[in-house]
């Protein structure tokens, strides 16, 4: 489970708490500047609250330890997919994080496969990551995280920039509902959220 109690960040969050199971889709709507980017953050354990706690299935970010387990255990994308791409080939890509954390050749070579695949991009291993369109980069950074197999995926308005009528917006809401039944067992047949949650003041309004 995600918890978030009573969390403060200075200038975005006063106070916001927050419980999300796991398998749940949930939605978290309001104005820009409202605080949904940051309490995504603080949820990933790329940020710390001023005060309050984040808690993911047991660790707390507030420690070290704690923070770096959050982080295997969330994934994130975030609204520029150039911000969180480091390699020039696609594979690579997808197998830095990997590396990072001690997989095995073999193992990292069926992640690989089986992220890219999940999201509509098998067979573009040896392609460059400067040759993507939008679209496919925004997706390839899903495999990406995909390949670190989180427990929770935290998706901060990851269609910004695909035009909501045209084709890639078609094919990506395609590819999350695949990835919600096949990796999270989330019933996400017709992209309904089990809730829907309004940052009202930078406070959660349920």
């Amino acid at each position: 489970m995600i918890e978030v109690v009573d969390a403060i960040v200075d200038g975005a969050l006063h106070g916001v708490s927050l419980c999300v199971e796991r398998g749940e889709v949930v939605a978290l709507i309001g104005h820009n500047g409202s605080g949904k980017s940051t309490l995504g953050r603080l949820v990933c354990g790329a940020q710390v609250p001023q005060s309050g706690a984040v808690c993911v299935d047991g660790a707390f970010t507030a420690n070290v330890p704690g923070r770096a387990l959050v982080r295997r255990l969330v994934g994130y994308v975030g609204q520029n997919p150039a911000d969180q791409t480091v390699s020039t080939i696609v594979s690579d890509e997808l197998a830095f994080g990997l590396w990072n954390i001690g997989c095995a050749e073999g193992e990292i070579a069926e992640r690989v496969a089986s992220s890219l695949d999940a999201v509509g991009l098998a067979g573009f291993e040896d392609r460059e990551v400067s040759s993507l369109s939008g679209g496919e980069l925004q997706r390839l950074v899903l495999a990406s995280v995909l390949a670190m197999e989180p427990g929770y995926l935290v998706l901060d308005e990851v269609t910004r920039s695909i035009a909501p009528s045209g084709p890639s917006s078609g094919a990506w809401w395609r590819v999350l509902r695949s990835v919600a039944l096949a990796w999270f067992s989330s019933p996400m047949i017709r992209l309904r959220c089990f809730r829907a949650t309004e940052f009202l003041y930078s406070t959660l309004a349920r």
